[in-house]
Formats: structure tokens, sequence, C-alpha cells
């Protein structure tokens, strides 16, 4: 968490409460040390360019020292082995909704920070009055993932999380309501909010992953035991609503725990099975072709829901509840606001991190920036037209939708983007592009279906197909371009430097200092910098997984792990083995000029572009040329790479292969 300051308002002066914080780039090695050491020979042209090209001082960092101020304890979700078929409530579809709910309804915001489109809301809509929650759980804020020991959430999602709360919250009062936010975790803050206003009913968005179905039961038995006691006057009818896929789950032929029998079983009449159509089969595909052929077949999308102007209101109860209680509990930038409400220092300090200028995208969280970006990249730059040429970039704000962010947050409904597209294609054009994002909308549908189907599998070692991962490349058939390993860097080093983006490879380092000083990361990159953690360093994919959950924005556990499990060769990939993506051939077909990879390496600025890939090749003379001294302002390669022997031409890609999804982990768009 950082604090910036202008650099014409004294940075070098520091404040109390705050140290100087290492550059972020090398922790010290970067920017600051190719200042100090490469320019004694060319002091004023490597300065004059480094300003010219990045437009900032990246010296003008500082970061808080806020020890005292907010508390980090260890918070550790249980382990639980819940899968989606062990829900104690699922989603009811709404052909069957009520009309009306008597009473209060309590509407518990998860991943569907949005108000178009979201089907929650709607039922929540029929009760007498509504009280809106959400609670950001601290078991993730301060907790650590279970290989890694990573953060659970980095500090720009957490803060992009952040955006998206208050602008929920400034949509939901100017529809006459008001979001009601705490800290701490769902199971201890709803029942007292039930307690507190006499709720009836609780719905809330499913999920359909461990943690999370965990954390319904436990919610779900917490009430009952509530109304057991008789703490409550009457037992508490909670809903789950599908929300999040583009194809709705009761729209599947697929018979899926919790789906009513004469819906899961559903079928129009069979298809024979004949080249290119698969029949319809009452168990959920393993290959992404044939649920797409399915989906493709007959398109059922359903109809988005509008929003009203005017929502049900609150409860008498909390129309006297005070709203600065709510904001001191909304995580705050302290001490300005804290100070300005005299609110209490907050359990949670989320700060904005620091935006670094050479991002691709100026990330900001909420449905009012979602549905911006949706109007800006459709129909203003009318970059749609031309995705598929150009999603496979690495600079540039629309190169790719980025909608990943939004879809992963619920800022924005699949369903409007398929709406959008599909309006673009009658009014502008229809092409192989306008498809691809529809196809991609779809990977992501696919990911959520198959971890329903396979429960907590895509967080094994094994997978989906119960095999050992690609770390054994004897037992996987894993290609690696590894000619040479430093026998010097241990296991837990080689995953530091792959994280910290100081392997020596520097096509691989750029996009990890991308991903660390940004939260986001091209797709392309994202697929030749997992390849090299398990294919090149021979390290678990789970420690690839575990990292990007923490650093993405876009951070969805069924893309993030699904795609890892794909890459890993023990996922939905029908091919055997893992996918091997050689990062000297990727970086000369998508950076040829080395343009991306010296804006994340500015150290790397005066090297040859021909070189500049293959540090091992550099004699002394040449890094004397190149102001650039490995293991000093830039480190030695871990590994030695062998050059690709194909041509230098792009790859062909199949429509089977997922080379890019909307809310994927690996396949941003």
């Amino acid at each position: 968490m950082y604090v910036v300051l202008p650099a014409h308002s004294g940075t070098r002066q520091l404040q109390r409460g705050l140290r100087p914080a290492l550059h972020p780039i090398s922790d010290g090695v970067g920017v600051r040390a190719t200042r100090q050491r490469a320019s004694r020979r060319h002091r004023t042209p490597l300065v004059a360019v480094q300003w010219e090209w990045f437009g900032w001082d990246l010296d003008g960092r500082f970061e808080p020292d806020l020890t005292d101020i907010t508390p980090k304890p260890e918070k550790v979700l249980p382990n639980t082995g819940t899968t989606y078929a062990d829900s104690l409530v699922f989603p009811t579809d709404s052909k069957r909704w009520p009309d009306s709910l008597p009473g209060t309804a309590l509407l518990w915001f998860r991943n569907d920070l949005r108000l178009h489109d979201n089907e929650a809301l709607r039922l929540a809509n029929r009760a007498e009055s509504l009280l809106c929650v959400y609670v950001f759980d601290e078991r993730y804020f301060f907790g650590k993932s279970r290989f890694g020991g990573f953060l659970r959430i980095g500090e720009h999602r957490a803060y992009f999380l952040r955006e998206c709360i208050v602008d929920l919250r400034q949509a939901l009062r100017s529809r006459g309501q008001e979001l009601i936010v705490e800290i701490g975790s769902p199971v201890d803050v709803i029942p007292r909010l039930v307690q507190k206003f006499g709720v009836q009913h609780l719905i809330f968005s499913k999920e359909v992953t461990e943690e999370e179905i965990a954390t319904e039961n436990a919610l779900v038995r917490t009430l009952a035991q509530v109304a057991a006691q008789g703490q409550i006057s009457a037992p508490v009818q909670c809903h789950a609503v599908w929300n999040a896929t583009l194809v709705h789950i009761e729209d599947l032929p697929y018979p899926f725990p919790g789906k009513a029998k004469d819906i899961s079983l559903r079928a129009e009449s069979p298809v024979p099975k004949t080249r290119g159509t698969p029949a319809v089969d009452r168990v959920f595909p393993d290959t992404f072709t044939t649920f797409r052929r399915l989906v493709e077949r007959s398109w059922t999308v359903r109809e988005t829901w509008q929003c009203p102007e005017v929502l049900t209101l609150l409860p008498d109860d909390a129309s006297n509840f005070n709203t600065i209680d709510w904001s001191g509990a909304l995580p705050i930038e302290y001490p300005a606001e804290a100070t300005r409400i005299g609110a209490e220092p907050p359990k949670l300090l989320l700060m904005r991190p620091y935006p670094d200028p050479r991002a691709c995208y100026d990330f900001h969280g909420g449905e009012t920036v979602a549905l911006s970006r949706l109007e800006d990249w459709i129909w203003e730059t009318q970059s749609l037209a031309s995705y598929k040429e150009t999603r496979n970039g690495l600079e540039g704000p629309d190169y790719s939708s980025k909608f990943s962010c939004f879809l992963a947050h619920g800022c924005i409904s699949p369903r409007l983007i398929y709406n959008a597209v599909r309006d673009f294609e009658r009014r502008v054009e229809s092409n192989e592009s306008t498809y691809w994002l529809l196809f991609e909308l779809l990977w992501r549908d696919f990911f959520r279906f198959t971890a329903m189907h396979h429960g907590n599998a895509i967080f094994k070692r094994r997978g989906l197909r119960g095999v050992r991962g690609a770390s054994k490349t004897s037992q996987s058939g894993v290609r690696s371009a590894v000619v040479r390993q430093r026998e010097d860097v241990s296991p837990d080093a080689r995953l530091t430097a792959w994280c910290q983006g100081r392997t020596g490879v520097p096509f691989i380092d750029a996009a990890m200092r991308e991903l660390r000083l940004t939260g986001f990361m091209s797709n392309r990159a994202r697929q030749v910098v997992a390849s090299f953690l398990i294919n090149d360093l021979g390290l678990d994919w789970r420690l690839g997984a575990e990292w990007f959950e923490s650093q993405l924005l876009d951070y969805d556990p069924c893309s993030n792990w699904g795609n890892w499990c794909y890459l890993a060769g023990v996922g939905n990939d029908p091919r055997s083995g893992s996918r091997y993506f050689h990062p000297l051939k990727q970086a000369y077909e998508f950076d040829p000029r080395a343009t991306f990879t010296k804006r994340w390496c500015p150290e790397l600025f005066w090297v040859d572009n021909a070189l500049i890939q293959t540090p091992w090749k550099w004699n002394r003379k040449m890094q004397e040329a190149f102001q650039v001294t490995l293991g000093d302002q830039y480190p030695e390669p871990i590994v030695t790479l062998r050059e690709p022997g194909r041509a230098r031409t792009p790859p062909k890609v199949s429509p089977s292969t997922p080379v890019d999804t909307d809310a994927a982990v690996h396949h941003e768009s």
C-alpha cells in the first residue's frame, strides 16, 4: 500500500510516519541503480530518455508505516473439501420465483457488484422492504495462500474492489436504497443484521467453488441455529440465485446438482452424433468443443433485466441507521477521510497503489466504469471489429476489451456484453472478431460449469485427469527449452525470481513486473509465464495459480485454476501433456522491437533489440556497451534457453484452443 507524493511538493523529505520504499521494479536495483551506475558514462542522455519515456519521477515513492493502525491477524479459511454438490441451498430458476416476498429481505452482495441484470437484486426487489449488505471478508484480506503463503488479495485487486463497492453504494443511493458495508466474516455479520432488522429472506448469488460454498453453508446453518434458539421470530428463508454466466444453468441439458429433474434432463430431440455435431449428453463434457457446439446450436441466452429507477425501500428500523458508521466501516484512505468524518480508523485499510504510468490501461472498479468501457471499446473506437487480429497484443488500451476485471467482480453482465456484440453485428459488421468475443465468453462459462462438475479437482495437483502435474516432465511429456539451469538457485529462489520478475529472462521479467505493478497482464504473456514456471522452472503449477490469485485484478477462481490446469496438462485439454510456449519464440513474434520488454525492464534500455532476449550471450564488452552488468543492474539468468527451431511466424490458432477468455486468468480480453 502506497502514498504518492507529487515530485514538486517535497518528495525527498520524509514525513512523520513515512519511510522510503524500494523501487517496485527490482527492489532497489532497477531504474534508480541504472541511473546511478550507467549514467556515469552517459548521464544526461539516459536520464533524459527515461524521463521522456515515462514522464514520472519513479523515485518519488514512499510507503507509510501503518503497523500500528491496521492490525493484520492471520486468518485462515479451512480446507473443508466442500463441493457444489454439498451446497445446502441451490439456485432456483426465475420462472419459479414467487411474485412477492413478505417481510424484509437481505441481499448479500458478493461477486455481483452491479444493478443492471442482477438476478439476485431482481428477486430481492420483490420484498416489502430491502436491506443491501456487503461484507469485506477479513479471512481473505488477512489470510495467506495454502502452498506459497502469498496474500490472498493483493493491493491492486483490494483497491479495485473498494472502488466497486463505492460505485455500487452510490448507485443504490440514487435509487432510494443504501449499502451497509461491514468488515468481518459473513457468518458473523449477517446473522447479527438479521436479528437487528427482523429479516425473513436471505438472497445471494450462488458460487461454485470450495471456500465460497463452505461460507454459504456455514451461514445457512448459523441462521437455522439462531432461529432454533428463538433469537428471531421465524426461520429465515434462504434463496440462492444463478447470476454469473452467459448461459443459464437451467438452460443446459446436464444434470447438475440441485436442478429440478424435469429441467436437468430436458433435451430437445436427441441429435445423432455426426461430424461436427455432438449428441446431447447427460454428463457434462470434458472438452470445450463439445460444450461450445451444443450452446451454439441454439444460443439460448436469456433477456437482461433492467433495474428500476426506484428500488424497494429500506426497513423502517434502518432509516435512522447512522450512515457515518457505514462510512467508517468502509475501507478508506487514512487519515484524511477518517479525520473529516470523525470516525475511528477502520479495521481494514485499503489505499490506492502507486499508479504506474506504464500501465496499458487505467483500471478503476465499478459498474459505471464498466458500462463506459463497453460503450467506448465497442462503439466509440469500434475495436471489436478487429479484436481477433489484436487480441495477442502486449501494449495499449484497446488491443483487448479489458472486460475481464469487471466480469470477475460482477460489475458487468455477460449477457449485456452478448447483446452489445449482437447489436454491433446488426448495425456495423459481423466477422470473426465479433464471434471471437462470444467464443471467449463461452470459455468463461465452461470453466465455471467444469468447476461445478469436478468439485475441487481444479485445486489439486493431479487436476481433472488424476495424473501427476507438469513438474514431473518424464511423466507428462513436457517440452522445455532449458539447456542449463543454475544449480545454486533453489526451488524457492526460482519461485521468488519468477514472482518478482528477476529470472534473467527479459520477456518473462517484463510480464511479471507488469503484473506486480499494475495487477494486469495480457493474455499472451499469461500463457508464456505460466508455461515458463511449469516447464522451464519445473515448479508446482499451483504456486503460479496462487500468485495470480494474489496479484490479478481479474481473478476468478474457476477461470484462474481451470486455465492453470489446462496449461499444466491436467485440465480440459484433449491433448496429452502440458502446453509449451517457448519464451524466446514468443518474444520474437509478439515483441519484435522489444518495446514491451524495455518498458518494464528499463535497465535494458540500451541493449540491442536483436540480443535483448538472450542475456546469457552477453560478454563483458557487450555489457559495457549496453550499460548493464549482469548480477548488478540486471539479474543473472537462472536458466539458459536454446533458440527456437521453428520460423518466427505467428502460430495458427484453432477455434478449440482457449487463447483468450474474457474473465479467465490466462485468457483475458
